[in-house]
């Protein structure tokens, strides 16, 4: 445990070093003090000699303190102010008719208490006051006993204030800084759990903003940072960088070697971007890097090659180092980091798969990607939450001249309006959410069979069958499920398959199809003459109907070739024994041909456009060769 006096030399330092500056603002206001009582003094009449050499000497005394005032320290000029207003003092006491000069003795000891702290100086002090304060007194009472009795009281009362008045002085100083003391020791754990509690703030950060291995920004970061930086600047250049022989590295020299090489890539992007940008880690062997500044496509190529190169130095392996390389200029398009990963990710699986090392991704080619991924995003959120609808195309025989079929045809609804399958359908193939789309459009349409009955009476109703669809394990299953729900007959259904489900396993899919035909439901062939394999196997395959491509019926009044398929076809099914609709039929010429050439059954705008069935009120809907259904 600390000593009292310990302390208290502690407190002297401390309270020196925060007075030394007002003392020697102190020091020309003294001098100024005595100077006034020297000239006071001189012009006063009759000057008395040992005020007037006191005065003088202080006024010496404060200028030489203040001259040297930077090289003494604090002590050196209070003890030597105190101790000359103590010997001053004790002239005047002694020497003068100035009896009250003796409180500035007493004022004198108890500064000289407070600061001199070694008791030999204190008692010696203490001493040397007293006996000057009683040898002036027993001097001024002349030898008369009743004067000097009354100098005794002095005496007792100059005494009390010596000794009562610097000790009290001391104690309440030595209090006042032990306060002080507690203060500093709860300032001190403060300033400590402060500390600790930026060091916890500290490694947070790193948690949660910087990748621990690397040192780089993490991905949640980088996010934040670019989402910033778009919001300032609109502009910038992403670059996308995938390690290439990383696998190979971690199977020959191990995982320790492939760390490395890693730790040391991300070390070099940092010293590569001081000023220029900010980098991340992504996991795996893939970095992220951003340009505040837009870069050109050479400029692209000349910045790899030297990073490229740089690297290679660093590293110094047998085989030099390769990089993936994806570079995307910013323009203002206000996407998110994820946007722009993913339509990186795809370059870079382009490139792989391609065999190139890098990539410049100029506005059109980024955002077409990023409106077909905005695609994909909605038709996935559409079947998530049932944002589409199923309208229905009528197929109209104009001999019989009566609706003999309706297609039912699934629409994505967008703000800005209907979206048709042909811009949606590649888009949830692509993303394997087919078979789940293709479950819900046979949902929808078994569930209206019922109503379409009411409507047209009982005709067939044909749908579309992807074939990713077509081809899942559950496909049959999913029928028989369905058909028995819903109570409808099979061979009122019509399944359309397109002839590229004859390109991919051709006998697997005849299996599927003659399965599913033994439940009842009957098969057409869509868009038939587009694929080179259709004559092939057409024999071979168990389809009730052909349709003729809309291709085929645009060009029939053009082309010889165009008029020449489609007589082909309908030839081809009357051999077969197959029913025939052409699609896609929009003028009366078209309508006439068609006739000509033995085609009766016809589906196109000429007739209807797709629709949805009409509120349950209605009582029917008549249609005219002429043009589309009322109310359409």
């Amino acid at each position: 445990m600390e000593r009292p006096d310990t302390k208290l030399e502690r407190y002297r330092v401390a309270l020196f070093a925060h007075l030394n500056g007002y003392i020697d603002k102190t020091l020309p206001f003294g001098a100024l003090v005595a100077l006034l009582a020297v000239i006071t003094t001189l012009f006063g009449g009759n000057p008395d000699p040992i005020p007037l050499f006191f005065n003088i000497a202080t006024i010496a005394l404060l200028a030489l303190l203040f001259v040297f005032r930077k090289r003494l320290p604090p002590s050196v000029k209070v003890v030597a102010v105190t101790s000359f207003l103590a010997l001053y003092g004790s002239f005047l006491l002694l020497f003068t008719k100035y009896e009250t000069s003796g409180l500035l003795l007493v004022f004198m000891n108890v500064i000289m208490i407070i600061f001199l702290l070694s008791r030999l100086y204190q008692v010696l002090f203490i001493g040397i006051t007293t006996l000057v304060i009683i040898s002036g007194l027993i001097i001024r009472s002349y030898g008369d006993a009743g004067v000097l009795t009354v100098n005794v009281y002095s005496i007792d009362i100059y005494l009390a204030l010596v000794f009562i008045t610097a000790q009290l002085a001391r104690a309440v100083y030595a209090f006042l800084f032990h306060k002080l003391d507690l203060l500093e020791i709860q300032v001190a754990k403060e300033r400590e759990t402060n500390a600790v509690l930026q060091n916890k703030n500290r490694e947070i950060e790193t948690l949660a903003y910087f990748d621990r291995f690397t040192g780089l920004y993490n991905r949640e970061r980088f996010s934040s940072l670019l989402s910033d930086r778009l919001l300032e600047t609109g502009t910038g250049t992403l670059l996308f960088l995938d390690i290439k022989q990383l696998q190979k590295i971690n199977s020959l020299y191990g995982f320790k070697r492939g760390d490395a090489i890693i730790a040391s890539f991300a070390g070099l992007l940092t010293q590569s971007l001081t000023g220029l940008g900010f980098a991340a880690y992504l996991g795996a062997n893939r970095f992220v890097v951003y340009f505040a500044r837009a870069l050109g496509r050479v400029e692209f190529g000349r910045e790899t090659g030297k990073f490229k190169d740089s690297l290679n130095r660093a590293l110094d392996l047998t085989v030099p180092l390769d990089f993936y390389a994806a570079c995307m200029p910013l323009q203002g398009e206000a996407k998110t980091f994820e946007e722009y990963y993913k339509l990186a990710d795809t370059y870079l699986s382009r490139m792989k798969a391609a065999g190139d090392i890098s990539t410049f991704v100029d506005g059109g080619e980024k955002l077409a990607l990023l409106e077909k991924e905005t695609r994909e995003e909605y038709a996935i959120e559409a079947i998530a939450k049932k944002g589409y609808e199923i309208h229905y195309q009528e197929k109209y025989d104009v001999l019989e001249n009566r609706i003999v079929g309706v297609e039912a045809l699934a629409r994505l609804w967008h703000p800005g309006g209907y979206i048709p399958p042909l811009k949606f359908i590649g888009t949830i193939e692509a993303t394997d959410h087919i078979h789940d789309f293709g479950y819900l459009i046979l949902e929808g349409v078994f569930s209206q069979i019922g109503r379409i009955r009411e409507i047209y009476g009982d005709i067939g109703v044909s749908i579309n069958i992807s074939p990713k669809q077509m081809a899942d394990a559950g496909f049959y299953d999913d029928l028989v499920a369905l058909v028995g729900k819903h109570g409808i007959d099979p061979s009122r259904i019509e399944l359309e398959i397109t002839e590229t489900v004859l390109m991919s396993n051709f006998d697997d899919l005849i299996d599927i199809i003659r399965s599913v035909k033994e439940l009842g439901f009957k098969f057409s062939l869509d868009d038939f003459g587009t694929g080179y394999s259709s004559l092939n196997y057409l024999a071979l395959l168990p389809i009730d109907v052909i349709k003729i491509d809309k291709s085929f019926v645009d060009k029939i009044l053009t082309e010889k070739t165009a008029r020449a398929i489609v007589k082909a076809v309908v030839d081809i099914a009357a051999d077969f024994d197959l029913e025939i609709v052409a699609e896609g039929v929009e003028r009366h010429e078209q309508l006439d041909a068609l006739k000509a050439l033995g085609c009766s059954v016809i589906q196109g705008f000429i007739f209807s456009k797709p629709k949805k069935l009409p509120p349950v009120a209605s009582t029917g809907v008549q249609t005219s060769p002429g043009g589309a259904p009322e109310g359409e």
